[in-house]
């Protein structure tokens, strides 16, 4: 074999690699992109009726780069080398998720549950025919906004399937670091909430005080857990050790601190700046 033919073959696979890269960057940009417009959609939203026709027009678009992402991508020796890329914009879409779920539901969305939403949204895209696929879509949809109780039934057959969709697309250390960044959007929900409040209306509505003592519970059980692991960090959505690696998570946990900080502030401001009727509620949180 010739110089020119083995340095071609090296050329070839390294342009493919390339090119391989760069559409992966795209597909996460695009996710990143579709979860802030959820995010904002939600924000928009009345409170506890996110509008079904928006949530799901930006779910099929979501679903569609998922799907390719799995298909095309995830199956490929190459992909861990893309973790990284991949998790930064997992942790943007499981936000959105967690804001979504939380603001129909008022209470956290499981990883299990979130399991099954992705999979449902890669499903809900069929790669090789270009279509929709209806019925995943709208079993997503019910679990995010309408029947968190109804827990789907995963045949055993297909359950090493199901668990290799989700952990290519997203680990529990995505999971758990999507989670602050949720905190921040609902401690910004709040807080407009409450300046979009009536200026005729007396008290503090019971969805702020509810929204309050929901992000001081998380904040007590995530600084217990960081506590008893003080070098705990995550990499490429895998939980780590690395006392190199904490500054990370110890910066989200600063946030996380600071979102709660100033949802109280401003249920305190609100309380003394004449609703004082809700200063009894204020005192029993």
């Amino acid at each position: 074999m010739s110089l020119q033919t083995i340095f071609g073959e090296a050329k070839t696979f390294l342009d493919n690699l390339h090119n391989e890269r760069e559409e992966v960057i795209r597909i996460c940009r695009d996710i990143n992109s579709h979860s802030k417009k959820l995010i904002f959609s939600v924000h928009r939203a009345s409170a506890h009726s996110p509008n079904r026709a928006v949530v799901e027009n930006h779910l099929k678009i979501l679903a569609e780069k998922l799907a390719t992402l799995y298909y095309g991508y995830a199956q490929n020796e190459s992909y861990y080398s893309y973790k990284g890329t991949v998790s930064n914009c997992i942790e943007e879409l499981i936000e959105a998720l967690l804001f979504a779920y939380y603001l129909a539901h008022r209470t956290l969305l499981s990883f299990e549950n979130l399991q099954y939403i992705v999979v449902f949204l890669i499903q809900s895209y069929n790669y090789e025919t270009k279509q929709a696929n209806e019925e995943p879509l709208a079993n997503c949809i019910d679990l995010l906004l309408f029947q968190p109780e109804k827990t789907p039934q995963i045949d055993p057959q297909n359950r090493s399937q199901f668990a290799h969709m989700s952990n290519s697309v997203f680990l529990p250390g995505d999971y758990f670091m999507g989670i602050f960044d949720f905190t921040g959007e609902l401690m910004r929900y709040t807080i407009t909430e409450m300046a979009q409040r009536d200026a005729s209306s007396v008290g503090i509505s019971p969805d702020v005080l509810g929204n309050l003592q929901f992000l001081r519970s998380l904040y007590s059980h995530v600084t217990l857990l960081v506590s008893k692991y003080p070098h705990l960090n995550v990499s490429r959505g895998t939980f780590t050790t690395d006392k190199k690696q904490t500054a990370t998570l110890r910066k989200k946990l600063e946030v996380f601190r600071q979102s709660v900080e100033k949802v109280e502030s401003a249920i305190c401001g609100a309380a003394i700046n004449g609703n004082e009727p809700t200063m009894a509620s204020v005192e029993e949180l």
